[in-house]
């Protein structure tokens, strides 16, 4: 497949010569690890503003497409914790790989970025927020696993402002707000469904989506929104990014139980590939690798999805 890349190894049946990102030619063929290095530079020379995830990606596209046998398991929760997301990436796939599971571990931003990628040919499984199993996505995906922190399944999101005393009605207030969607009519549909028991009214409030969490409780922090829905595990991560920020912030209301998101499988499977699978998540406990990757998640173990308890 031409890929864009390639070297100027002489045994390439093509040596048609093709610029790439630093200026260089190469053929039609794989660049090798030393190309790849090459590109990855020039990318951050280049572009940098490109984020980790997006150079994880790369690394992870080149692989794939080199050694072809490896599946990915994909990772979207826009409620996860994403400034540790290259650790977690780093711990889970050094498990996959000591495990010799022929598995990566991929995690994407957005849903359509999700979507995208879990339709190629090497995507059987994927970690996906419930959310998006709730509201009924574009794919139709089979949970198998559910993700528990002390045998608590689910998780809960708080409502939260700058202090401005008790609040009524979030009519002509920007809330930023992290949702399975990029539509704004869902988007709105979302949020008046999680705070419908708050006594706040929702209606008419600007919805300010966003990818990662934490990003709606920096939006808050720095005056960009009013409001912003967002998991106490991110005023945590905000207080080692600020000490003491979280102090400046007020909450007006805690959610009901949110499920955590499941393990679930992504179009069809052998019996084989189902047992195996289901197997390597549920011994990621006891391995140091895996089970760094799921506290850093905020979880300690994987249980059946019949086992789920509240927030369906």
């Amino acid at each position: 497949m031409d890929n864009g890349y390639a070297c100027s190894h002489r045994g390439c049946r093509s040596t048609r010569p093709r610029k790439t990102l630093d200026g260089r030619r190469y053929s039609r063929y794989s660049l090798g690890i030393h190309g790849m290095v090459r590109v990855v530079r020039a990318m951050l020379r280049w572009h940098r503003f490109v984020a980790p995830l997006a150079v994880v990606g790369l690394l992870l596209a080149f692989s794939s497409g080199r050694a072809g046998a490896t599946q990915r398991i994909l990772f979207y929760d826009p409620d996860a914790n994403h400034l540790a997301i290259l650790n977690v990436t780093r711990w889970f796939n050094a498990y996959l790989d000591r495990q010799q599971a022929g598995f990566k571990f991929q995690p994407v931003k957005r849903e359509a970025d999700f979507e995208q990628a879990a339709r190629t040919p090497e995507i059987r499984f994927a970690i996906v927020t419930s959310e998006y199993l709730r509201h009924g996505g574009k794919l139709k995906l089979k949970p198998l696993l559910i993700p528990a922190a002390g045998g608590d399944t689910s998780y809960y999101k708080v409502l939260l402002d700058r202090g401005g005393g008790k609040l009524g009605s979030l009519a002509g207030k920007t809330v930023a707000v992290t949702v399975a969607s990029e539509d704004p009519a869902v988007t709105q549909q979302r949020l008046n469904e999680v705070l419908q028991h708050s006594g706040i009214d929702s209606r008419g409030a600007l919805v300010i989506p966003v990818s990662k969490d934490i990003d709606a409780v920096l939006a808050l922090v720095y005056g960009q929104v009013q409001a912003a829905l967002a998991t106490p595990k991110s005023l945590e991560v905000l207080d080692r990014i600020s000490p003491g920020a979280s102090k400046t912030l007020h909450t007006l209301y805690k959610t009901r139980p949110l499920l955590r998101a499941p393990f679930c499988v992504v179009g069809k499977v052998t019996a084989e590939e189902l047992q195996r699978a289901t197997a390597l998540i549920k011994g990621m406990a006891a391995d140091p690798s895996g089970r760094k990757a799921m506290q850093t998640l905020g979880i300690d173990e994987w249980l059946p999805y019949g086992q789920a308890t509240g927030g369906r």
